[in-house]
């Protein structure tokens, strides 16, 4: 069969909010990673692509793996974890950029 791809941050939050905020965790990430990213980013990029001609994207690239290696080193793996567990992993933290 076809193989189904979910951008990873919709499927976070299902992972990290227990069930009863589960619902308004999504809709506000839906909102705020889709919508306004990809309103901002086509505003944006023809500045980008008419100051930086063929290297704009690498603004892009260069933000995309920030986030990359955010993501790997300081996001909690919440696989077998319960919500109260990844919480108090987050709480223990000193630094969260």
């Amino acid at each position: 069969g076809a193989q189904q791809h979910f951008p990873i941050s919709l499927l976070l939050p299902g992972m990290y909010f227990e069930a009863d905020k589960r619902g308004v965790a999504m809709s506000f990430v839906a909102g705020v990673s889709g919508w306004t990213g990809a309103f901002v980013v086509s505003f944006v990029f023809p500045y980008l692509l008419q100051a930086l001609d063929n290297w704009a994207f690498m603004i892009l690239v260069g933000t995309g793996s920030f986030w990359w290696v955010w993501v790997y080193f300081r996001l909690v793996e919440p696989v077998g974890r319960t919500p109260d567990e990844i919480r108090c992993r987050f709480m223990r933290r000193t630094w969260y950029i």
